[in-house]
């Protein structure tokens, strides 16, 4: 039919049809996402979103932003994400979190790796985190003792081993202190190193060596995270030995590494923006404790070293660099 054979007349007027308008689009969800460092496994966030049916682009608009190690950017560039009035925010661990958090107590917060959530006041428990941040845990209760055990278990008459502590780094104290506890239960003499710069690093050197330490613990730290190159030089050109949380660290060419692995918590955290995106409240979900841990080794590290790696330990690595 015409539109001019459906005008009617009623009561002498002309009536058209009504005008149909088009809907406007819904706009999809957006998530931010801001790192302290770089590279991170953000494709293992984009990946386990994808298979939640939440694809970049299409189901979901994603920012993302990394400091590239300089935390000093941090605050600006979280004020930047906050203003775009996104659904949920990503944080890479507690400082970012901790800087998001300042900015807002009402957008959903998610750290693909907290340290101490609890402690620096951003949740009041694991179970009821009660506010606006939620996620998954980076380390566990105990870790250093694991760690220590791996080194003692190369090298059975391990006595002395000196710990990296990065002071411009809040949390480097905290860690510290399980650290601490753990060589005391292992009877184990811990050598504290401090540094704030990479240009203390001449004098730690020195210090270890003064120390006669056989070994270097290396806690979590964004300083020794972006200068993980020249710190695995140094320590080769030094012959200690080291252990890691992070696997980055043997990849770049420290020893060995054990901790959570990096991929699984941010694939993981995956989970919990889209179960927040379908209106579950951060306060509503548990923090959760990671339940994958990676052992790295470099092999060609422990070669340089003069070091042979024990065969039981050797086949418990989830990756041996050769």
């Amino acid at each position: 039919m015409r539109r001019r054979e459906f005008i009617v007349l009623v009561g002498g007027v002309a009536v058209s049809p009504p005008a149909v308008f088009a809907q406007p689009a819904t706009k999809p969800p957006l998530v931010a996402v801001l790192s302290r460092y770089s590279p991170f496994p953000i494709d293992a966030l984009k990946e386990a979103l994808r298979e939640r049916g939440r694809v970049d682009g299409q189901s979901i608009q994603m920012q993302v932003r990394s400091a590239d190690g300089d935390t000093a950017r941090l605050p600006e560039l979280a004020h930047e994400l906050v203003g775009l009035k996104p659904d949920v925010l990503v944080a890479s661990g507690d400082q970012v979190a901790m800087t998001f958090k300042k900015l807002t107590t009402t957008i959903p917060i998610v750290g693909a790796q907290l340290i101490d959530p609890i402690g620096l006041g951003m949740v009041e428990s694991l179970a009821r985190p009660a506010g606006n941040v939620t996620g998954m845990l980076f380390t566990l209760e105990g870790m250093p003792g694991k760690q220590l055990q791996l080194r003692r278990e190369m090298k059975p008459g391990l006595s002395r081993v000196a710990v990296i502590v990065v002071t411009s780094e809040e949390l480097s104290a905290m860690l510290l202190q399980g650290a601490e506890a753990a060589a005391t239960l292992l009877g184990i003499t811990l050598v504290p190193i401090e540094i704030r710069t990479r240009n203390d690093w001449d004098a730690a050197f020195k210090t270890m060596r003064q120390a006669h330490v056989e070994a270097v613990l290396d806690l979590p730290s964004a300083l020794l995270f972006t200068e993980r190159r020249n710190f695995a030089a140094e320590l080769l050109t030094a012959r200690m030995p080291s252990i890691s949380t992070v696997r980055i660290m043997p990849v770049t060419g420290c020893l060995m590494s054990y901790g959570p692995g990096p991929a699984a918590l941010w694939r993981r955290a995956a989970y919990f923006v889209d179960e927040i995106l379908k209106g579950t409240k951060p306060a509503d979900l548990p923090v959760e404790q990671p339940t994958k841990f990676e052992l790295v080794i470099n092999l060609k590290t422990a070669t340089s070293l003069g070091l042979t790696i024990p065969q039981s330990i050797l086949l418990r690595a989830d990756e041996v660099i050769e």
